[in-house]
């Protein structure tokens, strides 16, 4: 079994970001993909990828704050969940929802940089 870190940023009590480091201990070899995605709300996502023999993360940037997104069963592409949040990747595009947002709110929409 090997372990992996995955770097976040945690909001402190003064509303500033300071760095944190959480290890996760994931079955064999876990391969890190990054992608910058631009979105739909003008903001540009770097979303890190780790992928493991059992488990699928994804970190990704929502509002102020990194979320770490776990993959869930999808009929097509990769969903990952984190709260009330869905990031939802097909192909080159992906899509965050926020479940708890208006019934009629769209999700913001992200297309890969290319690289």
């Amino acid at each position: 079994m090997r372990a992996f870190m995955i770097g976040m940023a945690i909001l402190a009590g003064t509303g500033a970001a300071a760095a944190a480091t959480t290890q996760l201990p994931l079955p064999g070899e876990v391969e890190e993909i990054r992608q910058t995605y631009q979105c739909s709300d003008d903001q540009a996502r770097d979303v890190s990828y780790y992928n493991s023999e059992e488990n699928s993360l994804a970190v990704v940037q929502t509002g102020d704050s990194q979320r770490i997104f776990v993959n869930v069963i999808s009929g097509s592409g990769a969903r990952y969940a984190s709260g009330p949040y869905i990031w939802w990747v097909k192909g080159n595009d992906a899509d965050l929802y926020d479940e708890m947002a208006d019934k009629d709110a769209k999700p913001i929409s992200c297309t890969g940089a290319k690289e």
